[in-house]
């Protein structure tokens, strides 16, 4: 059986008369009494501190004492505590360790809408332009990707609002699915701003145009310009 961690010794003093002496916190440390039943009942609570919370629990080292204090003290007027930090933070860095890249999730999107049923046309789409967003995001952490980072990245596109749109929702799309996978905790894509659209008159191509645009169009696309520009479906 080891030695006990607090003894009592006899101190000559006019009025304390007994030394309850312990080292565990790596020094030594006194406490003196009046009385031998005091200085008793005061090792016998500290006996039982030990035994329910442990030596380390007795020993909490002042400066990790402070640093929860002064934690606290930041949380409070946000309502948290020091455990809800701990929590957001765990989570953070669980969704961080079990991400992937985003070249990589985009990979999977794709495959994953093409097991759906989706159809070809919309997978092409789809990747075309969530594509442009992986040309500079492309090696990124998707749970490192904040809101902020999404919102001047659609800036920097300087594209007409309804097509701005469009690629915030293939975003928005993106980001979901990286949810769903466990790749980041919340959609950051949700909370960006979405561009004013404002109702235009629908334009007319002319002639020199329309051959422009069927010239430019690939294998996909040129059917579906083609029947709108001379069987008049729109």
């Amino acid at each position: 059986m080891g030695k006990p961690a607090y003894r009592i010794k006899k101190y000559k003093h006019p009025r304390l008369k007994y030394v309850v002496r312990s080292k565990i916190s790596g020094r030594w440390e006194r406490k003196f009494f009046e009385t031998k039943a005091e200085a008793q009942t005061y090792v016998q609570q500290k006996d039982v501190e030990l035994l329910n919370q442990g030596r380390e629990a007795v020993q909490f080292p002042s400066w990790l004492r402070i640093e929860a204090q002064q934690g606290q003290e930041r949380l409070q007027p946000h309502g948290k505590t020091i455990s809800d930090a701990v929590d957001f933070y765990a989570r953070h860095l669980e969704a961080t360790q079990r991400s992937a890249k985003v070249s990589q999730a985009i990979d999977e999107l794709i495959e994953n809408r093409k097991g759906s049923g989706v159809s070809a046309r919309y997978c092409y789409d789809l990747k075309l332009r969530i594509g442009r967003f992986s040309n500079d995001f492309g090696d990124r952490i998707v749970s490192t990707i904040n809101t902020a980072e999404i919102d001047d990245w659609l800036t920097r596109l300087n594209l007409a609002p309804v097509t701005r749109n469009t690629f915030r929702r293939d975003l928005r799309t993106f980001f979901s699915f990286c949810v769903t996978r466990r790749y980041c905790l919340d959609n950051p894509v949700a909370k960006t701003r979405k561009a004013k659209e404002v109702d235009s008159e629908i334009g007319i191509l002319s002639v020199d145009e329309t051959a422009r645009l069927l010239k430019a169009a690939d294998d996909t696309s040129l059917p579906y310009f083609a029947i709108g520009a001379f069987a008049g479906l729109r």
